[in-house]
């Protein structure tokens, strides 16, 4: 059963095949084989044919609180329910920028020709040959450029989890991330950004280098910065730091301070209820959160490795409020 949800899993996410079944999603008609099944007996029969409206063992999988891989390794549970369980998650729950990002593609340009008609920015569909897309980091580029702010944000925060693995070898590090999973946004909270405000996020470039850098203009309604100075263990992760923030940055690692940053998706005021922390559990969601290295004399920052800055941890904060949005921070 394992390898029937392995070919599932690699057919469903190539590009191309995520356009053809969205188009049978709309006549409810989208029929699959397995090839590996073929033979004498069974060659009278029919194809296997996934009900979107109402796929097979919904009822029974929405009783199981499991994810996928628990499911998978636990030997109580029927066989079949893991593979539908599988079946329904890659076809009908999927997002856009999973689908864009999370997908497989012989080019990276068609990522866009295949799934913006999908989405809300069909209309920039037209455009993509004249992008010049031909590598992951130039599709994130463009996504930040033309996706609304809600969604910019969602992208910032996927790429600075913890297990998004940031390594910060090269620029932009908002955009070089192996992004391993997406923030689920049905909480129905509010954030801790305004997503009416276009400037509230922006992709910008800074002419001051050559060639010029990319960077975000984000402002956050509240940010937390990490109390100095820094404990004598830190010393040998701070000197990693100033190496890093002087290396791309082009600052003076001797000369620079580090400043540690950290910013919620989410207000302060909503993360304290044990309700949210409920809900976060519920929905297996990662932290809503990124950590910023940099410097506020130079506002300039990287998106944050959390391997390195595990060893400051998160204690001993002080909290800043910015609700007339005059701070920003310009992340490279």
């Amino acid at each position: 059963m394992e390898f029937l949800c392995d070919l599932i899993k690699d057919w469903s996410t190539r590009v191309w095949v995520i356009s053809e079944y969205h188009i049978a999603k709309t006549k409810n008609n989208l029929k699959y084989w397995f090839i590996a099944l073929s033979s004498d007996e069974l060659w009278r029969s029919s194809f296997f044919k996934f009900d979107f409206t109402n796929p097979a063992f919904s009822s029974a999988i929405k009783d199981i609180t499991y994810s996928y891989l628990t499911l998978i390794h636990n030997p109580n549970t029927p066989v079949h329910l893991c593979f539908h369980d599988l079946i329904i998650d890659q076809l009908t729950t999927k997002t856009f920028l999973e689908m864009i990002l999370n997908s497989k593609a012989s080019k990276n340009e068609d990522r866009f020709y295949a799934v913006l008609p999908l989405s809300k920015y069909k209309d920039k569909v037209d455009q993509v040959a004249d992008w010049k897309i031909n590598t992951m980091t130039s599709v994130k580029l463009k996504l930040y450029e033309i996706m609304d702010t809600k969604d910019k944000l969602l992208l910032l925060f996927s790429g600075g989890q913890w297990r998004s693995m940031k390594i910060c070898e090269g620029l932009p590090t908002f955009a070089t991330s192996l992004i391993t999973g997406f923030p689920i946004d049905t909480l129905g909270y509010p954030c801790n950004f305004d997503l009416t405000n276009e400037c509230t996020i922006q992709l910008r470039q800074d002419a001051a280098h050559a060639p010029p850098l990319h960077y975000l203009h984000l402002s956050p309604a509240e940010y937390y910065v990490k109390r100095k100075p820094y404990k004598d263990q830190n010393a040998s992760a701070l000197y990693g730091l100033k190496q890093i923030i002087g290396s791309l940055l082009q600052l003076d690692a001797c000369r620079s301070t580090v400043d540690i940053v950290y910013i919620n998706y989410f207000p302060e005021k909503i993360r304290e209820p044990s309700t949210f922390e409920e809900s976060k559990k519920d929905l297996n969601t990662p932290d809503y959160s990124i950590d910023l290295i940099g410097s506020f004399k130079e506002n300039k920052w990287i998106v944050g490795n959390g391997f390195i800055l595990s060893a400051f941890g998160r204690s001993v904060c002080d909290y800043y409020e910015n609700s007339d949005h005059d701070i920003f921070f310009n992340i490279y």
